[in-house]
């Protein structure tokens, strides 16, 4: 997950880093603000936390903040764990109930203030079986209906453009813009 936000950032940190004041990337699965807030232990230093979740309509938001650590299973194996839980859970929910949604909150933190948090979302629905090989995590079971495909079925450029990590991405490109200048976030 690391790999992937810091590419969806990659303008946004290079313009950041480009100023005169330290920069510490804080990516992680615990809550975005209490993580933000905990990085941000020097003064000058800007923090970014991530955190992301799906949210299963018929599952009562589950796995949500969990999501992650859904199966309880870790290292490599934990993508597939994950989805087979989900796929199990799911198993009796008819189709019209499938809706999902992927969240993604971003913070901003300087001098140990929260300065602000921004956030990203997306509908789709849950497929019956893992539909692609890209992308990660959930992909394979996430149905996006305009793309008319998975997640894990469209190329990196095509999911940031329509995944909750872009939407929070260019939420946070337009709040840095209002609070460092235009020039500060401009391409």
């Amino acid at each position: 997950m690391k790999g992937e936000f810091e590419n969806r950032l990659k303008s946004v940190i290079e313009e950041v880093q480009a100023s005169p004041v330290p920069i510490i990337l804080f990516i992680d699965e615990t809550h975005t603000l209490i993580g933000a807030g905990g990085a941000a232990g020097g003064e000058g230093i800007w923090v970014l936390a991530d955190d992301s979740g799906l949210c299963v309509d018929a599952l009562n938001g589950a796995p949500g903040v969990r999501s992650a650590r859904y199966s309880g299973t870790e290292g490599v194996r934990r993508d597939g764990a994950n989805n087979e839980k989900l796929l199990r859970a799911m198993e009796d929910v008819a189709d019209a109930e499938r809706g999902a949604a992927f969240f993604c909150a971003i913070a901003v933190v300087h001098n140990g203030e929260v300065l602000f948090a921004v956030e990203g979302s997306v509908r789709g629905r849950i497929l019956r079986e893992a539909d692609g090989v890209d992308g990660f995590g959930y992909d394979p079971l996430f149905f996006h209906a305009p793309s008319r495909t998975s997640f894990a079925r469209l190329s990196a450029a095509e999911k940031a453009e329509v995944s909750h990590r872009g939407m929070a991405v260019g939420a946070l490109r337009v709040r840095l813009a209002e609070l460092l200048g235009p020039e500060a976030t401009s391409a």
